[in-house]
């Protein structure tokens, strides 16, 4: 950038912060230092602009991998921040903390307490401005990357912020029960699992198929088990999103057992819901059934996968939806030979609402502390409790 004032040229001699430009330019000057490192050196190397994090076998000489770094900083003339230099199994990078003994990248204790404290923050009011929900919105949507279970527990606080931003910075909107509900359960999750796992996996992998009829019901089948049943009355009226979700909810609930710490390959017909699933968000109220998914997926260490398919290859839940057992004979099945069918669904939900109920509400034994790596021991002096998450309704 040139300015001229007084007859005089003033040229900026480095980027100036906050130009909208200046993050492109350097990120090219940040990719050439990534690719020096990965061909000079053969290092593995990760950034986002100017943060750089370099993983090494394990008893590899970091002092000397250090000065190679300073080295190649030095020839191409930029100048490493001493605060944000650290090596070891524990670093920080991108505001989080990255453990390779423990293969886990966690929330730092200081960004968890700050979460808390908006949280408590909300909890205690009845009104908020634009400019402090969008704050909150930002801070914990930062947040979300290291806890699995965030996003979906956003859709409302969002659903809030885009009410305040139509209206002046300063002025209050009511915060609505559900967005009170929803940072319940960020409470719960900030304290008992601000942690995601990066440590490789060797899953069993189930495939099961689900879909919703308009005004019929919801069908679904896994292996030789399937289920056909009407949408309850109350929700006979909701969108099909909704219903297509709640589909999916009711074949969890029968059979999260038979995928537990395994990986599911969800078959539906319905684009929203499967980019919903993926997402871990989506608009509307398919968003309830949806967080309750999430949390049989986690409690039960299943891991989610979610892929459209032409309702012309999803024939047997489609038959199933529509109660249509003349069309399942022409597909060469019946529900008393190829299928099983199930049962007692209410006894089933009760069981696991609280499995679920128990599984959140006990402690975490792998709360860390970033300086020692120890667990932490709670003491007479420790804060009290937060509170619990509001019941589920499966």
């Amino acid at each position: 950038m040139i300015l001229q004032w007084d007859n005089r040229y003033f040229v900026d001699l480095c980027l100036p912060f906050g130009l909208r430009t200046a993050p492109h330019i350097f990120n090219l000057f940040a990719e050439a230092l990534h690719w020096a490192l990965e061909t000079t050196h053969n290092w593995s190397v990760s950034h986002y602009l100017d943060d750089f994090l370099c993983i090494f076998p394990p008893d590899t000489d970091l002092i000397e991998q250090s000065k190679a770094f300073d080295a190649a900083l030095q020839q191409m003339g930029f100048q490493k921040a001493p605060d944000k230099d650290a090596a070891g199994t524990c670093v920080m990078h991108l505001g989080f903390l990255i453990d390779s003994d423990a293969m886990e990248v966690r929330l730092p204790r200081n960004k968890v307490t700050r979460a808390r404290a908006m949280i408590k923050e909300i909890l205690a009011s009845k009104s908020i401005t634009a400019n402090r929900s969008e704050a909150i919105l930002g801070f914990l949507s930062h947040c979300c990357q290291a806890i699995p279970l965030g996003r979906p527990f956003l859709r409302s606080v969002y659903s809030l912020y885009r009410v305040t931003r139509k209206r002046h910075r300063f002025v209050r909107t009511r915060i609505p029960s559900k967005a009170k509900k929803d940072l319940l359960w960020w409470n719960t999750l900030l304290g008992r699992w601000s942690s995601r796992s990066i440590a490789p996996r060797d899953r069993t992998t189930f495939e099961a198929w689900t879909d919703a009829s308009g005004k019929k019901g919801i069908g679904g089948h896994f292996r030789d088990l399937v289920f056909s049943t009407r949408v309850p009355a109350r929700h006979r009226k909701r969108h099909i999103n909704w219903k297509e979700m709640y589909a999916v909810l009711h074949a969890f609930i029968l059979w999260h057992e038979h995928w537990e710490h395994g990986r599911l390959v969800l078959h539906c017909d319905n684009e929203a819901v499967v980019e919903g699933i993926n997402k871990k968000s989506i608009r509307g109220p398919a968003i309830r059934p949806l967080q309750r998914i999430l949390l049989i997926a986690a409690a039960f260490d299943i891991e989610l996968i979610a892929y459209w398919i032409p309702t012309a290859e999803n024939k047997i839940a489609d038959a199933l939806s529509r109660f249509d057992y003349k069309r399942l004979n022409e597909l060469g099945l019946t529900i008393q030979g190829s299928f099983q069918t199930h049962q007692k669904t209410t006894t089933k939900a009760s069981i696991l609402r609280r499995k679920l109920h128990s599984f959140f509400t006990t402690p975490s034994p792998h709360l860390h502390d970033e300086t020692t790596n120890q667990a932490l021991i709670p003491t007479s002096h420790s804060s009290p409790p937060p509170p619990r998450p509001p019941s589920l309704h499966l």
